[in-house]
């Protein structure tokens, strides 16, 4: 299925891989790329202990044995030995494996002990449960490279990646393209590849500022939106305004046109959003070709547009409160409007409910699952989101190797010799090694915002959910008409 959804040819045999080696890959392969079966039991003995031996497929003996049945009784010592086996003089392997493998003792033990000495345990990754769509444990990435360089045949990259993943639902995690990007910046600037890291950095600093272009001429459209339903809705106030009667039918009328006339009339630069355009104008988005070191002109670019980040969430604010604002006048309006029945039509009070319809979903977040087109407020809020966002990603890597290079991060990473892997027993498992680092406690004002965003995306929702009930409500009446 991988074959086929990736466009690639593959000659695909029948067998079983514990007794038949069918392709004959054994020292033949470049790259291994693998997701096995973890903990499998009782494979047989004897018919496996032929592989064992130097040019065999366990070139480091047999794991632990069933005392009760004499059959192999965890196959994962036999997964490791097989990629590693399959490996050319220059081969480099990666593959998925039960946490647990990485710290099982006995002769798995023994097995890990042999391949450590070997060198060519390259790196190895701990990632957290939920990345299984049927199961929810954690696994281990395993790197091998038969082609290490002589300064790194002693060392083994720890990385403990179980507190990076994006949440897609209570049951799954995924790693975003970035966050994957991050990691691999890890393993690149530990086998010198600083160009790498270098790259990735400029292409999230100009990803930021292609969000932050386009982020006035969007800004503008969300408040040309805003403005008109503004209007509009004063509009609506005015033809209510010479009616007495009208509004003394309705005791809730005189409330709502009081908030209306106290309300805010957007304009197309609102103090935050014109602050930020001005800055805008400032940051320098593109390396200057006096600059000698790449790096050091990508952390003085990273210092200006970081300056952007209070601006840019202040502005978001300020665009969705207005937005909550005037959605909740038209609501109200239309409210009024139905309340006041056949008196508003002998009195020529103007409503245009298809109108009104119009504005307000150019201003309220699409519904992806029916494949909507994305609103005026979705097209404005994603470039704030995502100019933050790729922002940040720099300031992720920034902050932890700040020169550009590799260096141990208490609670990430560690480069751990041969000689420290031997004195834990030849535990090859990250969190072992990485240590723990103490995240610095959230201040007032990053808690405040977050829990304001939280508000608002819950008020959203809710405001979902009470149309969704309604449509609901009217499709059970047909059905019992």
């Amino acid at each position: 299925m991988n074959l086929a959804v990736h466009g690639l040819d593959g000659n695909i045999l029948q067998g079983n891989t514990f007794y038949e080696d069918q392709h004959t890959l054994t020292g033949r392969c470049d790259f291994v790329m693998a997701n096995p079966p973890f903990n499998v039991d009782m494979v047989d003995t004897k018919r496996v202990e032929g592989q064992v031996g130097e040019g065999g497929r366990l070139p480091f003996g047999l794991p632990g044995t069933n005392a009760k049945n004499g059959a192999i009784s965890n196959a994962n010592g036999l997964w490791i030995q097989y990629f590693y086996a399959f490996l050319n003089a220059t081969g480099r392997a990666g593959f998925v494996m039960a946490s647990s493998a990485s710290d099982a003792g006995n002769k798995d033990r023994d097995i890990r002990q042999k391949l450590v000495e070997t060198g060519h345990v390259d790196v190895m990754m701990s990632i957290g449960p939920k990345f299984f769509y049927t199961r929810s444990l954690p696994c281990t990435l395993w790197f091998f490279d038969k082609g290490k360089p002589e300064d790194l045949l002693d060392s083994v990259l720890m990385i403990d990646a179980r507190h990076v993943y994006h949440v897609v639902s209570a049951r799954s995690h995924v790693f975003t393209e970035e966050q994957l990007a991050n990691l691999s910046a890890i393993v690149w600037i530990y086998r010198g590849e600083r160009e790498k890291f270098i790259a990735l950095v400029g292409q999230y600093q100009q990803t930021s500022a292609k969000w932050l272009s386009c982020l006035p001429q969007r800004i503008e459209a969300h408040n040309e939106s805003l403005c008109e339903l503004a209007g509009w809705l004063r509009s609506f106030a005015d033809s209510l305004q010479g009616h007495a009667e009208l509004i003394s039918s309705e005791p809730n009328i005189p409330a709502f046109l009081a908030e209306l006339a106290l309300a805010q009339t957007p304009t197309l630069a609102p103090s935050s959003v014109e602050k930020l355009t001005e800055t805008l104008g400032r940051v320098v988005v593109e390396p200057e070709p006096s600059e000698k070191d790449p790096h050091t002109a990508q952390v003085r670019r990273q210092t200006e547009l970081e300056t952007l980040i209070p601006l840019l969430k202040a502005a978001q604010t300020e665009v969705e409160a207005q937005n909550k604002t005037w959605l909740k006048l038209l609501d109200t309006a239309d409210k009024h409007y139905r309340a006041l029945g056949s008196q508003r039509l002998l009195n020529g009070v103007e409503f245009n409910a298809k109108r009104a319809r119009e504005l307000k979903k150019a201003l309220t977040s699409a519904d992806f699952g029916k494949d909507q087109e994305p609103s005026v407020r979705d097209h404005v809020l994603e470039a704030f989101k995502q100019a933050v966002y790729f922002i940040q990603q720099t300031h992720w890597l920034h902050h932890r190797f700040p020169l550009g290079l590799y260096d141990d991060v208490p609670g990430l990473c560690k480069l751990v010799s041969r000689t420290e892997i031997a004195a834990n027993d030849y535990s090859l498992t990250p969190g072992r090694y990485v240590g723990v680092t103490v995240e610095p406690e959230e201040d007032e004002e990053d808690f405040k915002e977050r829990l304001a965003d939280i508000h608002l995306e819950l008020d959203e929702l809710n405001q979902k959910a009470v149309l969704l009930a309604a449509r609901i409500q009217e499709n059970f009446e047909i059905l019992l008409k």
